[in-house]
């Protein structure tokens, strides 16, 4: 079981070696969207279409990644089975209040905090997040944003957060180990991705009880009924 973003990045040895059966795991990868419009798109998506008449069946994490795969690859779709991603419930065994985590990572109690999680690169959105930041400072001053993750945007977006003086409530927090302990400390989750295949940091912190905003794209919707989730 493999989880690939394209099948030819593994798909192509595992043709030659005949492995009879082979389950390729697709998201809706933005780097996908991307290289669509050039050559190497273009024959990406032909190696696709060649792998998929040797592939039993290829799994999607949800309806908006299959459609995807339908409408850009041509794959059949009776190759496709869409199945949302799970969560190990396991992973959650935080025993903390949201109090005891703030007073732990030197937050204050009456700060309202918002975080993401996400590899910064431009598909994420968290332009966007900073920008809606400046905003909303403007009529509320005790907002915190927690930016989690790394990637290869970060000096862009540390560049945007000085640029509009937003220093003091925008933390970039880089990759973590303890992400868990932060949704616990949070008020709110966002998600401002301009491209999703589903959102697995959503169902996160929805099992944390956290309200979240996201962008109605993608996976997304599959997961969030507005105004209710």
């Amino acid at each position: 079981l493999c989880h690939l973003y394209r099948a030819f990045d593994k798909g192509g040895p595992v043709v030659l070696v005949r492995i009879r059966l082979y389950i390729k795991m697709r998201s809706e990868n933005p780097d996908d969207l991307l290289v669509c419009i050039d050559v190497e798109g273009f024959f990406l998506i032909w190696c696709n279409r060649i792998l998929a008449h040797f592939t039993y069946k290829i799994i999607c994490c949800s309806k908006a990644v299959k459609d995807y795969i339908i409408r850009s690859e041509k794959i059949p779709e009776k190759k496709l089975i869409p199945m949302m991603n799970c969560l190990d419930f396991s992973w959650f065994d935080v025993t903390e209040t949201k109090g005891e985590l703030r007073d732990k990572y030197g937050f204050k109690k009456e700060d309202f905090i918002l975080g993401v999680v996400g590899t910064l690169k431009p598909a994420k959105g968290h332009a966007y997040l900073i920008d809606a930041l400046g905003i909303l400072l403007s009529k509320y001053s005790d907002i915190m944003l927690l930016i989690i993750g790394d990637g290869p945007s970060k000096a862009e977006l540390m560049r945007r957060v000085e640029q509009r003086k937003l220093e003091r409530n925008v933390k970039f927090l880089g990759e973590r180990t303890d992400v868990k302990y932060l949704l616990g400390l949070m008020d709110v989750f966002v998600m401002p991705s301009v491209s999703e295949g589903l959102g697995l940091a959503i169902l996160e912190a929805m099992y944390f009880g956290l309200p979240v905003v996201a962008s109605n794209i993608g996976g997304i919707p599959e997961i969030i009924t507005d105004g209710i989730s």
